[in-house]
């Protein structure tokens, strides 16, 4: 045996590996050991330091130094490239991994035992270019002999991001959502070969905890890859992760059993999912159950709930999943306190049986119909029960034309024509915002801009309404009505003519309504028609007709009424109202006019103008042969109204006062 000291050693081995510096304050050889304390290793691109005992046999060991010769090294603050550890694993020059990363250096500090091809580390703290952090143990076998390798990590702390792997791993694509995670902390296992293992632990994550027990198989290929395991999520917030404000935190249990295939073409598992409790919209649903299989070609299951607020079942099943998906499903309703859920502000419960078969999960592409039956609404705040019976929903297409279709007890519907479902209401919204855009822009109606070529026509039919608006507790009431509407883009053309029974409105009444619209690229006109038009008891406005145009940027109104006897006139009235970017003027179209049966004259100019936070009125006054009423804007600083001898007798037909009574002359 000898001792010795090294103050400074260079080595180059076939000019793969050089040593530039190596220094030890102590050494010691004999015939089966190598002692090295106190060393500094230098390569081009490594440093290893503290100690390093080399164990053999025979100095013959050292011709096969993976296999025969055992390590025990303590390293305190060491980095290792990856160049370096490529001469003694000739294999890992082939891993893609250390491929796409030629300069890695590994960071370390722990303590090293055991032969190359056979590794164990304790204690060990190391980093891969600051971009993944490990505190741990592990053991290895045959890290020399590619497609061996076996690997057994107890992690204390492993620390990445996502950013972080796409660095690393650059077939890590980019992801938005998963950024969210921020930096992950796993806690726990990894037993097992590259392509076959055992892993489980926790991951701590920005959105919350998850934990995870998994065996993968991936030898025989991705397609037949063999995997089971479960999954536990707790308090995870899904909402932030995938960008929906309505949803937020999650806890669940999820369990995946005979799992075949990591494709989405080969891909078959059972799943088991217990949510214990998920937010939406405000709302803690709990215990939810879902029992399923997935296939290449098929995925069906049933999911349950039931709680104090909602009791549902749900059992169906997806077909045809890699082409058009056919649907079909069951779900039984039994309770929805809609309010309790954070979907109205009503106390309503609502149940329902829902039947459905259709394909295609693009809704402008359905084909199959949707079926509610002995569907029920109960309103718990005012204890009134509304029955609405069977609904159903259906849709489909022949050649090019689409059609869909609403049929209940209270309500159909027949649309048919070139048109998508979901687009029908912005186009329209969109094709006044087009011919009239000094109107529109000013009204603000909520809408996504479509200019599509579009084409349809189409029936809607009311019925049985009164009950509806009674359960609803709304102020209109009617019980009837039809319309029919057309509509084609390419001739710039739309018509809406629809009649309505008698209409009320808490005390106004309209025995009728007979309403049509035909707009074109040029104007809108509206025709409006009531037989009988009533306010409170007295007032009878017979032969009502309200008719309007939209043209350019203006609008013109005419009132045209006649009394109950059909003698006279007690209402003509033409106004027009104009519209710019600083101001909208309403002005009279004619200075003649008939209020209640009087007939006035509109002073010459008469006009209010409306600004953003003010208005302006010019020589806005109306007068008989008795009577005047002027207005004032007071220099846009308020309102001043100025009555000669008025009658204010008129107010008692317009205006509902009980057994208050209006008489006499006014003046101000």
């Amino acid at each position: 045996s000898a001792n010795a000291g090294i103050q400074q050693l260079t080595l180059s081995v076939n000019d793969q590996f050089y040593i530039k510096q190596f220094v030890s304050d102590k050494i010691s050889v004999n015939n089966r050991e190598v002692r090295l304390e106190g060393m500094e290793l230098l390569t081009e691109k490594s440093e290893i330091r503290d100690s390093l005992i080399l164990q053999y046999d025979s100095y013959r060991d050292f011709l096969d130094f993976n296999n025969n010769i055992f390590i025990l090294h303590t390293g305190k603050d060491c980095k290792i490239h990856s160049s370096d550890i490529g001469f003694f694993f000739k294999s890992i020059k082939q891993n893609a991994f250390f491929k796409n990363n030629p300069e890695l250096r590994i960071r370390y500090t722990g303590e090293l035992a055991g032969k190359v091809n056979s590794l164990k580390a304790y204690g060990l703290k190391a980093s891969l270019d600051d971009k993944i952090y490990f505190d741990g143990s592990a053991s290895t076998r045959n890290l020399g002999r590619r497609g061996k390798e076996f690997l057994n990590l107890r992690i204390n702390q492993l620390t990445t991001s996502i950013s972080k792997l796409q660095r690393l791993i650059p077939q890590i694509k980019s992801n938005p959502s998963l950024e969210k995670l921020g930096d992950v902390n796993f806690k726990g296992e990894f037993t097992g070969y590259f392509d076959d293992f055992v892993s489980y632990g926790t991951f701590q994550t920005a959105l919350g905890q998850l934990r995870s027990d998994v065996k993968l198989n991936i030898r025989s290929g991705t397609d037949k890859a063999a995997y089971s395991g479960d999954i536990d999520l707790k308090e995870f917030n899904l909402g932030q992760l995938f960008n929906q404000k309505q949803l937020g935190n999650i806890t669940l249990k999820a369990y995946i059993k005979n799992g075949i295939g990591l494709k989405k073409s080969t891909a078959h598992a059972d799943l088991n999912a217990n949510i214990l409790a998920v937010e939406y919209n405000g709302y803690s649903y709990k215990n939810i159950n879902f029992i399923g299989k997935l296939s290449p070609d098929l995925m069906n299951g049933s999911l349950t709930i039931k709680e104090e607020n909602i009791d549902l079942d749900f059992k169906g099943s997806m077909t045809n999943l890699q082409t058009t998906p056919n649907i079909d499903f069951t779900a039984n309703i039994r309770k929805a306190d809609l309010k309790e859920l954070n979907l109205t502000k009503q106390g309503m419960i609502v149940s329902t049986v829902v039947n459905s078969n259709f394909r295609n999960i693009n809704i402008d592409q359905i084909d199959g119909d949707i079926r509610l039956s002995k569907t029920l609404l109960y309103d718990y705040e005012k204890n009134r029960v509304l029955t609405l019976g069977d609904i159903v929903l259906s849709q489909f297409k022949t050649n090019q034309n689409l059609t869909t279709r609403i049929q209940s007890e209270f309500l159909n519907l027949d649309l048919s024509g070139e048109y998508k479902t979901t687009a029908v209401y912005n186009q329209l919204i969109s094709y006044l915002y087009k011919n009239h855009p000094d109107i529109f822009s000013q009204l603000k109606i909520s809408h996504k801009s479509d200019l599509q070529a579009i084409r349809y026509n189409g029936v809607i039919e009311g019925k049985s309404l009164d009950r509806i608006f009674h359960f609803m507790n709304w102020n209109v009431k009617f019980d009837q009505f039809n319309a029919r509407i057309f509509n084609d883009s390419k001739l710039d053309s739309i018509l809406i003519v629809s009649d309505f029974s008698a209409v009320k409105y808490e005390n106004v009444h309209a025995s009728q309504l007979h309403l049509e619209i035909l707009g074109n690229s040029n104007k809108i006109q509206i025709k409006n028609y009531l037989p009988d038009f009533q306010i409170g008891k007295k007032t009878l406005i017979r032969d009502l007709s309200l008719n309007g145009e939209l043209k350019s940027n203006e609008i013109f109104l005419d009132i045209q009424g006649q009394d109950s006897l059909l003698t006279q006139k007690l209402y003509d009235l033409g106004l027009k109202m104009s519209f710019g970017k600083e101001e909208n003027l309403l002005s009279f179209v004619k200075r003649n006019i008939i209020l209640h049966g009087r007939n006035w004259m509109v002073k010459e100019g008469a006009s209010l103008a409306l600004y953003n936070k003010s208005f302006e009125i010019n020589n806005l006054s109306i007068m008989d042969s008795l009577s005047s009423i002027e207005f004032d804007d007071k220099g846009r600083q308020g309102l001043k109204i100025l009555l000669v001898n008025l009658d204010f007798s008129i107010l008692n037909d317009l205006i509902h006062t009980g057994g208050l009574k209006f008489e006499g002359l006014f003046d101000t």
